[in-house]
């Protein structure tokens, strides 16, 4: 029963992983679209605040399905509540910090260096998992994490235009990925919690609704509301396409949430490493891309630790599983 019990958990967080970096992936590349085939280049923060309105809506509309018919995202009846925003405030203002910190960022380098200054966030989840639940992984995990951050590292070695306001914003970007997978893993429901937080998919509709209201002062600020800008938006062509990625923003909101809820942030990280890893090499054949040897094996390095990380974490969990079946057949032997 046990050992069922132990591979449906396994394909399960299988079929997450591999849901996450699909959906992610296409996230990625359809942006990439929409940001480099146009004439007028669209601000990324306000195509980034359609996309979450979007996500809002589609969250109403399902759970407006869910009274009359179920479907596989259980999404519940649409609400807003005071209280209910209180709870969340901290996870969203983590969330918008990361977004913003890594817009500015990619604003002051180039892609490479944005890469390597994001690639603290393995380090930072470390960190930061250690100081709140005092976890610190074994020799081995710790060796497979270095491995993937050195991939990481040697796979962006590009044109390195270091500034002191990129460096920044991209170690306060790694800050808070590394800070946003924890915050939302202390806010889902967990067996026999006490006092109820929040379904994956109600984490989803208010995580998403509130960052849509606390962007639109920033969005005033940068004066990415001008006529001018939104413009853009409303063309026929453009808004086609944008309608696609709103849809790819709901499965990208659902798929993060839904993979924090099965795995540690640390696993949550790596697994991003490797996505990163292979979109890279996705993105070269897509559009034909030169890679350098370094580049080439800095991305097989990362995939490399990520197998190895894998390999470690899951020989851990069968020794402590196999250590503890003893303990469980004394105590039945005593009960009875």
């Amino acid at each position: 029963m046990n050992k069922g019990k132990k591979q449906n958990n396994n394909l399960t967080i299988a079929g997450c992983i591999t849901f996450y970096c699909t959906i992610s992936i296409s996230m990625v590349f359809m942006n990439k679209f929409l940001l480099s085939n146009s004439e007028e280049k669209p601000s990324p923060f306000l195509m980034t605040w359609i996309q979450i309105l979007g996500t809002v809506f589609i969250c109403w509309v399902m759970g407006e399905i869910n009274k009359k018919h179920e479907t596989l995202i259980k999404m519940p009846p649409y609400e807003f509540k005071l209280e209910r925003v209180k709870q969340i405030l901290p996870v969203t203002l983590v969330f918008i910090s990361m977004i913003i910190n890594g817009n500015y960022c990619l604003q002051h380098v180039r892609a490479s260096f944005f890469m390597i200054a994001r690639s603290l966030h393995i380090l930072f989840t470390v960190t930061f998992s250690y100081r709140l639940f005092h976890i610190m992984p074994s020799r081995n995990v710790l060796s497979a994490c270095i491995v993937v951050t050195i991939g990481y590292i040697i796979g962006n070695v590009g044109e390195i235009d270091f500034t002191w306001k990129g460096l920044i914003f991209g170690v306060l970007a790694s800050i808070f990925s590394a800070a946003y997978p924890i915050s939302i893993k202390l806010k889902l429901n967990k067996p026999n919690q006490k006092v109820p937080l929040f379904t994956k998919e109600e984490l989803m509709m208010y995580n998403n609704s509130l960052s849509a209201i606390i962007l639109i002062p920033f969005l005033l600020f940068t004066g990415d509301l001008k006529p001018e800008k939104i413009r853009l938006f409303l063309t026929f062509q453009f808004a086609g396409k944008l309608f696609f990625s709103i849809f790819l923003s709901f499965l990208m909101s659902f798929a993060m949430v839904l993979q924090i809820k099965n795995v540690s942030p640390l696993t949550h990280m790596i697994v991003g490493s490797f996505k990163g890893a292979i979109q890279t090499i996705l993105a070269g054949l897509l559009w034909s891309n030169k890679f350098t040897g370094l580049n080439l094996f800095g991305n097989f390095l990362t995939i490399f630790g990520s197998f190895l990380y894998s390999f470690f974490t899951d020989k851990e969990k069968k020794e402590k599983n196999n250590n503890e079946l003893p303990t469980i057949v004394m105590n039945k032997k005593r009960d009875i």
